[in-house]
């Protein structure tokens, strides 16, 4: 019985340093930069430059003709990426700028049924040949290892969330009175709260209530897209924590009481 209860505490010991992990994780999804910023104007002074590499790309996948551009936008991006790991090396910032990028490009391009599916491998391909034009950078080798696993399930989920209220917040490319960006918000919040019954730890759904809070705040005082869009339901049916804590004293508490009859028979 000792044995299983030492096994048992151990396996929480694990589960709650996985679940950290993920939390570290999960920290990325504030952006702490204007990474719209680095879509600057002087990407003609380069474009020859990048040429070269976003045609292998192209010879790689089925493109639309719009890929060259936003391939060479890209590219230049991470340029100017680049330029905050040099400055500042704050690998976050170069985390979540390679998060905003894969999902700038996804809306302007991947999204689009040629690429069938392909929009995590053709990004990772551009990480690639951004490496391939600039050998010294360091931001695929950052990016390539922290987002393996980020852009899938749930979690991507959440950061398009934050993505979406960060152009919102503040791009304010969403000013128009049909409150699409409000819309797109609301739309993958009930879809991704939807999942909240299968996530056991309930660190994913801590996050979606952390979202909604920030997301209502901001959106308290628009009068323009009405209530369905400008407040979003809480994602936690019940404290998670609380059920878990509880579980946790029972057993304590049942173990406790196995251990003392155990000593009072050997002492009797």
């Amino acid at each position: 019985m000792k044995t299983l209860f030492f096994l048992f505490i151990i396996k929480r010991i694990k589960k709650y340093y996985n679940i950290n992990k993920r939390l570290i994780r999960y920290n990325f999804v504030r952006p702490h930069h204007n990474y719209k910023s680095l879509f600057t104007e002087n990407r003609k002074t380069k474009e020859l430059e990048y040429k070269s590499y976003c045609t292998n790309i192209k010879n790689d996948y089925n493109t639309e003709s719009t890929f060259d551009i936003h391939c060479k936008q890209s590219m230049e991006y991470l340029d100017n990426l680049e330029d905050l790991d040099v400055h500042y090396s704050s690998k976050p910032k170069i985390i979540q700028g390679c998060i905003y990028l894969y999902f700038w490009i996804y809306e302007k391009e991947l999204q689009k049924s040629i690429y069938n599916k392909n929009n995590h491998d053709i990004y990772k391909k551009l990480l690639e040949q951004y490496n391939a034009y600039n050998t010294g950078s360091n931001i695929n080798h950052i990016c390539s290892t922290h987002i393996k696993d980020e852009l899938n399930g749930n979690l991507k989920n959440l950061y398009y969330l934050y993505y979406i209220f960060y152009k919102l917040k503040k791009e304010n490319e969403f000013a128009s009175t049909d409150c699409k960006c409000a819309e797109n918000c609301f739309t993958l919040y009930m879809d991704s709260i939807s999942s909240c019954d299968n996530d056991i730890s309930g660190e994913f759904c801590e996050k979606l209530e952390k979202f909604r809070s920030q997301y209502n705040e901001h959106m308290k005082n628009n009068v323009t897209c009405g209530e369905k869009y400008t407040y979003l339901p809480s994602a936690i049916k019940f404290d998670r924590k609380a059920f878990l804590i509880s579980v946790l004293v029972i057993l304590i508490i049942i173990f406790t009481l196995f251990g003392l009859y155990k000593v009072n028979i050997n002492l009797n």
